[in-house]
């Protein structure tokens, strides 16, 4: 097995997402709020996330896939899991780790097509320094390096999403 280092521990992340929790229920008050979880990697978050959040929510799943090992294929392929049209709704897409950003901005492009009354996004980690595409997170958690980062949600070849702190694999 590969040696990790240990980026964010299991506390460190627990605090930040009560942090965006926050955050996020200022933004909405009261309102519903349609979730969608970008599978696989952000279910770890969303579900640590909608946890904290103490407005209505409903969650949607979309599998969404560009990876390749370890390298974005700069292709992406989604099924959405949910039949519920996302017109005049509230959308949170949240999202494990931005990097260059083609996943996400083709979200944003294929979810505006229902027509939501707002589109935004939170993200856990961001890797602006990969930036592709212009797309910037609504909500951020951490800044983090250029490294391959598993943990918390986040794998290698479906290695490793179990791990409850965020390490680099070395």
């Amino acid at each position: 097995m590969p040696e990790l280092r240990i980026l964010f521990s299991e506390n460190e992340i627990a605090v930040r997402v009560r942090q965006l929790a926050e955050q996020i229920k200022q933004e909405y008050q009261s309102r519903i709020i349609d979730v969608l979880c970008i599978l696989k990697g952000s279910f770890v978050f969303a579900a640590d996330l909608i946890r904290q959040l103490d407005v209505p929510v409903r969650v949607h799943f979309i599998q969404v896939s560009s990876y390749s090992s370890t390298e974005s294929t700069g292709t992406v392929r989604f099924h959405f899991s949910s039949s519920s049209r996302l017109e005049h709704c509230d959308v949170l897409i949240v999202e494990d780790i931005l990097d260059t950003g083609v996943t996400l901005q083709f979200l944003l492009e294929h979810i505006s097509l229902q027509r939501p009354s707002t589109l935004r996004t939170c993200v856990l980690f961001d890797k602006e320094s990969k930036r592709r595409v212009d797309v910037k997170p609504d909500f951020r958690g951490f800044q983090i390096e250029d490294k391959f980062v598993v943990g918390y949600g986040l794998d290698h070849n479906e290695l490793y999403r179990n791990l409850p702190h965020l390490a680099v694999l070395l």
